[in-house]
């Protein structure tokens, strides 16, 4: 009499590619929403930056241990309120018109603010656009409400005739020791560079879209750098750029 061996359980191969296919989708899902979830924490800490602890008289910066790239739009300013997007193409910020809205005598011509989504103001950008004069003075609020200027943008009128770009002095009055400079061509890899006591180094980076249905710009913000200040500094800087644009139409 011939004895039969015991294999065990047939092994079928259909449901053993169906486990896995069903072990790897649940694993890619796993990941996609740990991804997504860091992807709202980033964005909830740009709502919350107020709250953040900070030294008395000034606000807590806005900062990152990676790098964040940000969308913005030409004449982002020209057509009433605009929302900047962070990573994930979520809405991180918004752009409001607050012309003749203060009360404070001295941001009474401030025409833009840059607050959360629930439109809560974290920067004031105030211009002052006279004959060849292009200047914009960035305010940051304090969690008091104050108006602390942490940013003097202007166009260097000789220099930019000289020169196939413009130029920008850029001063920073609420960060002694440190200064930014700027390399490249408005808006095509122009380059925000940070100096002070640990070196020179690119701060942030604005890039043009392609294949964009209107000119988008790329605002990509080093790890560690104040995101709050640099994309302020580039909306300023992409107002002026606009202005200058449109008086050379006009002549």
């Amino acid at each position: 009499r011939t004895k039969t061996r015991d294999l065990g359980p047939s092994f079928d191969a259909p449901d053993a590619y169906q486990r896995i296919n069903w072990q790897a989708a649940a694993a890619a899902a796993q990941a996609e929403a740990a991804a997504h979830a860091a992807l709202l924490a980033d964005q909830q800490l740009a709502q919350n930056v107020q709250s953040q602890p900070c030294q008395p008289g000034l606000a807590a910066p806005l900062v990152y241990a990676k790098l964040m790239h940000f969308t913005l739009k030409n004449k982002i300013f020209s057509f009433g309120d605009a929302t900047i997007k962070g990573p994930g193409e979520l809405p991180f910020f918004k752009v409001l018109r607050v012309d003749g809205i203060l009360l404070s005598g001295l941001l009474r011509n401030c025409q833009f603010s840059l607050g959360t989504l629930a439109n809560q103001p974290l920067l004031f950008l105030q211009e002052e656009f006279e004959m060849f004069t292009y200047r914009y003075s960035i305010y940051r609020t304090t969690p008091t409400g104050e108006q602390m200027l942490v940013a003097s943008i202007v166009r260097k009128i000789m220099a930019s005739m000289l020169s196939l770009t413009d130029q920008y002095d850029i001063q920073l009055p609420s960060s002694p020791g440190h200064a930014v400079t700027c390399t490249g061509s408005w808006p095509n890899n122009f380059v925000l560079q940070q100096s002070g006591p640990s070196g020179v180094f690119a701060a942030a980076t604005v890039t043009k879209k392609v294949l964009a249905w209107s000119d988008t710009y790329d605002v990509a913000v080093a790890p560690g750098m104040d995101v709050l200040l640099y994309l302020g500094i580039a909306t300023a800087i992409d107002r002026i750029h606009h202005e200058v644009e449109e008086r050379h139409r006009r002549n």
